[in-house]
Protein backbone atom coordinates (compact mmCIF):
# COMPACT_ATOMS: atom_id res chain seq x y z
CA UNK A 1 0.00 0.00 0.00
CA UNK A 2 0.83 3.56 -1.06
CA UNK A 3 3.21 5.13 1.59
CA UNK A 4 3.25 2.18 4.29
CA UNK A 5 6.60 0.82 2.90
CA UNK A 6 9.96 1.76 4.84
CA UNK A 7 12.65 3.60 2.70
CA UNK A 8 16.25 1.81 2.98
CA UNK A 9 19.13 4.06 2.38
CA UNK A 10 22.16 2.40 0.41
CA UNK A 11 25.38 4.32 0.90
CA UNK A 12 28.31 3.08 -0.24
CA UNK A 13 31.45 5.03 1.07
CA UNK A 14 35.49 5.05 0.98
CA UNK A 15 36.72 7.79 2.91
CA UNK A 16 36.20 10.24 5.96
CA UNK A 17 34.48 8.70 8.49
CA UNK A 18 33.06 12.22 10.25
CA UNK A 19 31.22 12.91 6.98
CA UNK A 20 29.43 9.37 6.90
CA UNK A 21 28.01 10.02 10.40
CA UNK A 22 26.63 13.50 9.05
CA UNK A 23 24.89 11.32 6.56
CA UNK A 24 23.88 8.58 8.99
CA UNK A 25 22.77 11.33 11.28
CA UNK A 26 20.52 12.92 9.05
CA UNK A 27 18.72 10.02 8.13
CA UNK A 28 17.67 8.55 11.36
CA UNK A 29 14.27 8.21 11.53
CA UNK A 30 11.39 5.48 11.94
CA UNK A 31 10.59 4.78 8.69
CA UNK A 32 14.20 4.24 7.47
CA UNK A 33 16.78 1.23 7.63
CA UNK A 34 20.41 2.51 6.70
CA UNK A 35 22.68 -0.49 4.88
CA UNK A 36 26.39 0.91 4.45
CA UNK A 37 29.31 -0.59 1.89
CA UNK A 38 32.59 0.39 2.69
CA UNK A 39 35.15 -0.03 -0.13
CA UNK A 40 36.95 -2.77 1.02
CA UNK A 41 40.45 -1.10 0.50
CA UNK A 42 39.43 1.02 3.46
CA UNK A 43 39.10 -0.07 7.35
CA UNK A 44 36.09 -0.59 8.18
CA UNK A 45 36.96 0.11 11.75
CA UNK A 46 37.38 3.51 11.70
CA UNK A 47 33.60 4.22 9.63
CA UNK A 48 31.89 1.98 12.65
CA UNK A 49 33.49 3.93 15.34
CA UNK A 50 32.30 6.92 13.98
CA UNK A 51 29.03 5.95 13.23
CA UNK A 52 27.40 6.13 16.59
CA UNK A 53 23.95 4.64 17.68
CA UNK A 54 21.17 5.63 15.87
CA UNK A 55 18.10 6.75 17.95
CA UNK A 56 15.78 5.55 15.57
CA UNK A 57 16.77 3.88 12.22
CA UNK A 58 18.52 0.77 12.23
CA UNK A 59 22.30 0.63 10.52
CA UNK A 60 24.03 -2.29 8.98
CA UNK A 61 27.38 -2.13 8.01
CA UNK A 62 28.15 -5.26 4.93
CA UNK A 63 30.22 -7.50 6.10
CA UNK A 64 33.35 -8.51 3.80
CA UNK A 65 32.51 -6.01 1.03
CA UNK A 66 34.35 -6.06 -2.06
CA UNK A 67 37.14 -3.70 -3.69
CA UNK A 68 35.85 -1.08 -5.84
CA UNK A 69 37.76 0.59 -8.60
CA UNK A 70 36.75 3.67 -10.49
CA UNK A 71 36.01 2.87 -13.73
CA UNK A 72 35.65 -0.84 -13.34
CA UNK A 73 32.99 -3.21 -13.26
CA UNK A 74 32.79 -3.39 -9.46
CA UNK A 75 31.29 -0.71 -8.79
CA UNK A 76 28.15 -2.58 -10.20
CA UNK A 77 28.80 -5.34 -8.81
CA UNK A 78 29.05 -3.76 -5.30
CA UNK A 79 25.91 -1.95 -6.42
CA UNK A 80 24.10 -5.20 -7.11
CA UNK A 81 25.57 -7.08 -4.05
CA UNK A 82 24.15 -4.26 -2.01
CA UNK A 83 20.86 -4.50 -3.53
CA UNK A 84 20.35 -8.10 -2.92
CA UNK A 85 21.88 -7.98 0.84
CA UNK A 86 18.78 -5.46 1.29
CA UNK A 87 16.18 -7.18 -0.65
CA UNK A 88 16.80 -10.13 1.67
CA UNK A 89 16.89 -7.81 4.73
CA UNK A 90 13.24 -6.18 4.53
CA UNK A 91 10.84 -5.04 2.24
CA UNK A 92 11.00 -1.44 1.14
CA UNK A 93 8.78 0.85 -0.69
CA UNK A 94 12.03 2.97 -2.00
CA UNK A 95 15.74 2.24 -2.56
CA UNK A 96 18.00 5.44 -2.07
CA UNK A 97 21.58 5.07 -3.74
CA UNK A 98 23.79 7.42 -1.58
CA UNK A 99 27.92 8.13 -1.70
CA UNK A 100 29.78 9.05 1.40
CA UNK A 101 29.67 12.40 -0.15
CA UNK A 102 26.05 13.07 -0.29
CA UNK A 103 23.83 15.02 2.10
CA UNK A 104 20.11 15.38 2.33
CA UNK A 105 18.79 18.75 1.93
CA UNK A 106 15.28 18.03 3.00
CA UNK A 107 13.50 16.64 6.05
CA UNK A 108 12.60 13.25 6.06
CA UNK A 109 9.00 14.36 5.85
CA UNK A 110 9.53 15.75 2.76
CA UNK A 111 11.51 12.97 1.34
CA UNK A 112 8.95 10.52 2.27
CA UNK A 113 5.54 12.67 1.27
CA UNK A 114 7.56 13.17 -1.93
CA UNK A 115 8.01 9.32 -2.32
CA UNK A 116 4.45 8.88 -1.42
CA UNK A 117 2.92 11.35 -4.02
CA UNK A 118 5.19 10.18 -6.79
CA UNK A 119 3.04 7.22 -9.21
CA UNK A 120 3.97 3.71 -7.59
CA UNK A 121 6.24 3.23 -10.64
CA UNK A 122 7.99 6.09 -10.65
CA UNK A 123 11.69 6.09 -10.37
CA UNK A 124 14.05 8.85 -9.63
CA UNK A 125 16.65 8.09 -12.33
CA UNK A 126 18.22 11.21 -14.18
CA UNK A 127 18.62 10.00 -17.58
CA UNK A 128 20.64 11.79 -20.28
CA UNK A 129 19.61 13.01 -23.26
CA UNK A 130 22.78 14.55 -24.55
CA UNK A 131 23.27 14.32 -27.86
CA UNK A 132 26.94 13.61 -27.66
CA UNK A 133 25.97 10.45 -26.07
CA UNK A 134 26.32 8.28 -28.66
CA UNK A 135 30.14 9.69 -29.06
CA UNK A 136 30.60 8.95 -24.79
CA UNK A 137 29.35 5.53 -25.71
CA UNK A 138 31.79 4.48 -27.98
CA UNK A 139 34.26 5.47 -25.89
CA UNK A 140 33.09 3.68 -22.73
CA UNK A 141 32.24 0.57 -24.82
CA UNK A 142 33.35 -0.20 -28.00
CA UNK A 143 37.06 -1.21 -26.50
CA UNK A 144 37.31 -3.94 -23.62
CA UNK A 145 38.17 -2.35 -20.84
CA UNK A 146 41.07 -4.89 -19.66
CA UNK A 147 43.35 -4.15 -16.62
CA UNK A 148 40.87 -1.45 -15.20
CA UNK A 149 41.92 -1.78 -11.81
CA UNK A 150 45.18 0.13 -12.64
CA UNK A 151 42.90 3.07 -14.84
CA UNK A 152 43.79 5.79 -12.11
CA UNK A 153 47.21 4.44 -10.14
CA UNK A 154 45.77 3.76 -7.21
CA UNK A 155 47.13 1.39 -4.80
CA UNK A 156 48.74 -1.53 -5.74
CA UNK A 157 52.17 -0.14 -4.85
CA UNK A 158 54.27 1.72 -6.29
CA UNK A 159 55.11 -0.53 -9.13
CA UNK A 160 51.55 -1.56 -9.49
CA UNK A 161 50.02 1.75 -9.82
CA UNK A 162 52.47 2.30 -12.59
CA UNK A 163 53.33 -0.73 -14.74
CA UNK A 164 49.34 -1.49 -14.22
CA UNK A 165 48.31 2.07 -15.76
CA UNK A 166 50.57 1.32 -18.41
CA UNK A 167 48.83 -1.70 -19.35
CA UNK A 168 45.55 -0.41 -19.50
CA UNK A 169 46.58 2.58 -21.79
CA UNK A 170 48.71 0.03 -23.77
CA UNK A 171 45.69 -2.39 -23.80
CA UNK A 172 43.62 0.65 -25.36
CA UNK A 173 45.62 1.56 -27.67
CA UNK A 174 46.06 -1.73 -29.59
CA UNK A 175 42.64 -2.37 -29.50
CA UNK A 176 42.44 0.98 -31.10
CA UNK A 177 45.16 0.62 -33.63
CA UNK A 178 44.47 -2.59 -34.68
CA UNK A 179 40.60 -1.58 -35.06
CA UNK A 180 39.55 -4.07 -32.58
CA UNK A 181 36.33 -2.13 -31.59
CA UNK A 182 33.23 -4.05 -30.29
CA UNK A 183 29.78 -2.77 -31.85
CA UNK A 184 27.89 -0.83 -29.24
CA UNK A 185 24.40 -2.41 -28.93
CA UNK A 186 21.21 -0.72 -29.53
CA UNK A 187 19.19 0.18 -26.54
CA UNK A 188 22.01 1.66 -24.43
CA UNK A 189 21.23 4.42 -21.77
CA UNK A 190 23.31 6.73 -19.90
CA UNK A 191 22.31 8.05 -16.48
CA UNK A 192 23.47 9.48 -13.02
CA UNK A 193 25.11 6.85 -10.81
CA UNK A 194 22.90 7.80 -7.71
CA UNK A 195 19.47 7.82 -7.56
CA UNK A 196 16.14 6.64 -5.65
CA UNK A 197 14.08 3.48 -7.41
CA UNK A 198 11.24 1.14 -6.47
CA UNK A 199 11.20 -2.56 -5.34
CA UNK A 200 10.42 -3.31 -8.69
CA UNK A 201 12.76 -1.66 -10.26
CA UNK A 202 15.55 -3.21 -7.95
CA UNK A 203 13.89 -6.73 -8.56
CA UNK A 204 14.40 -5.97 -12.19
CA UNK A 205 18.20 -5.10 -12.15
CA UNK A 206 18.37 -8.01 -9.90
CA UNK A 207 16.78 -10.22 -12.50
CA UNK A 208 18.92 -8.92 -15.11
CA UNK A 209 22.43 -9.43 -13.43
CA UNK A 210 23.69 -11.89 -16.20
CA UNK A 211 22.10 -9.29 -19.30
CA UNK A 212 24.04 -6.92 -17.00
CA UNK A 213 27.50 -8.92 -16.84
CA UNK A 214 27.39 -9.95 -20.55
CA UNK A 215 26.87 -6.20 -21.88
CA UNK A 216 29.03 -4.31 -19.07
CA UNK A 217 31.83 -6.21 -17.37
CA UNK A 218 34.14 -4.74 -19.96
CA UNK A 219 32.70 -1.30 -19.83
CA UNK A 220 34.40 2.08 -18.34
CA UNK A 221 32.03 3.57 -15.81
CA UNK A 222 29.50 0.92 -17.00
CA UNK A 223 27.80 1.93 -13.32
CA UNK A 224 26.27 5.16 -15.32
CA UNK A 225 24.94 3.04 -17.88
CA UNK A 226 23.52 -0.05 -16.86
CA UNK A 227 20.87 1.22 -14.16
CA UNK A 228 19.22 2.96 -17.13
CA UNK A 229 19.51 0.39 -20.23
CA UNK A 230 18.15 -2.20 -18.18
CA UNK A 231 15.30 -0.04 -17.28
CA UNK A 232 14.76 1.42 -20.46
CA UNK A 233 14.84 -2.44 -21.55
CA UNK A 234 11.53 -3.69 -20.00
CA UNK A 235 9.82 -1.16 -22.43
CA UNK A 236 7.07 0.41 -20.37
CA UNK A 237 7.26 -1.14 -17.11
CA UNK A 238 8.64 1.98 -15.28
CA UNK A 239 8.02 5.55 -15.66
CA UNK A 240 10.41 8.31 -14.64
CA UNK A 241 9.98 11.33 -12.55
CA UNK A 242 10.19 14.34 -14.90
CA UNK A 243 12.58 16.34 -12.42
CA UNK A 244 15.15 13.88 -12.71
CA UNK A 245 16.94 11.86 -10.35
CA UNK A 246 15.86 14.42 -7.07
CA UNK A 247 19.94 15.13 -7.05
CA UNK A 248 21.24 18.47 -6.97
CA UNK A 249 24.92 17.98 -8.87
CA UNK A 250 26.43 20.80 -10.15
CA UNK A 251 28.67 19.85 -13.45
CA UNK A 252 29.24 23.18 -14.65
CA UNK A 253 31.75 23.46 -12.50
CA UNK A 254 33.36 21.05 -11.29
CA UNK A 255 33.63 17.10 -11.60
CA UNK A 256 31.16 17.50 -9.86
CA UNK A 257 31.25 20.76 -8.05
CA UNK A 258 31.94 20.39 -4.32
CA UNK A 259 29.27 22.33 -2.58
CA UNK A 260 30.69 24.85 -0.11
CA UNK A 261 28.83 26.83 2.84
CA UNK A 262 28.93 30.14 0.50
CA UNK A 263 26.18 28.12 -1.83
CA UNK A 264 23.57 28.46 1.10
CA UNK A 265 20.87 29.91 -1.38
CA UNK A 266 21.15 27.91 -4.09
CA UNK A 267 20.72 24.23 -1.73
CA UNK A 268 18.10 26.62 0.29
CA UNK A 269 16.09 26.95 -2.92
CA UNK A 270 16.48 23.73 -4.68
CA UNK A 271 13.68 21.56 -4.70
CA UNK A 272 15.75 18.70 -5.01
CA UNK A 273 16.12 15.86 -2.46
CA UNK A 274 19.96 15.22 -1.80
CA UNK A 275 22.99 17.26 -3.25
CA UNK A 276 26.40 15.76 -4.03
CA UNK A 277 29.01 16.51 -3.19
CA UNK A 278 29.89 18.16 -0.09
CA UNK A 279 33.88 18.47 1.15
CA UNK A 280 35.26 16.41 3.90
CA UNK A 281 34.83 19.18 6.59
CA UNK A 282 31.36 20.19 5.69
CA UNK A 283 29.15 21.40 9.37
CA UNK A 284 26.38 19.87 10.68
CA UNK A 285 25.60 23.48 11.51
CA UNK A 286 25.52 24.45 7.96
CA UNK A 287 23.34 21.61 6.92
CA UNK A 288 20.86 21.71 9.66
CA UNK A 289 20.10 25.17 8.33
CA UNK A 290 19.74 24.15 4.39
CA UNK A 291 17.34 21.97 5.44
CA UNK A 292 15.72 23.89 8.60
CA UNK A 293 14.84 26.44 5.85
CA UNK A 294 13.61 23.91 3.57
CA UNK A 295 11.13 22.61 6.46
CA UNK A 296 10.21 26.51 7.14
CA UNK A 297 9.30 26.80 4.02
CA UNK A 298 7.17 23.93 3.78
CA UNK A 299 4.79 24.96 6.98
CA UNK A 300 6.15 22.45 8.96
CA UNK A 301 6.99 22.91 12.61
Amino acid sequence: MKGTLRHAYCIIAHDNPRRLALLVSLLDDGRNDIFVLIDGRSSMDSFKEAVVECRHSRVLFMDNPPKIYWGDYSMVKAILMMLQWVREYGDYGRYHLLSGADLPIKTQDFIHRFCDELHPGEQLLQISDDPSDREDLERKMSVRNLFSHYARREGHGIIGRYAGHWLWRLSRDVQLKFKLRKRVPDGIFKSEVWWSLTKDAVCCLLDSEQWIRRTFSHAVCADELFVASALMKEKGRFRFYDGGGGRLIDWERGEPYVWQESDFDELAQSECLFARKFPADISADFITRVIGSHKKADGMP
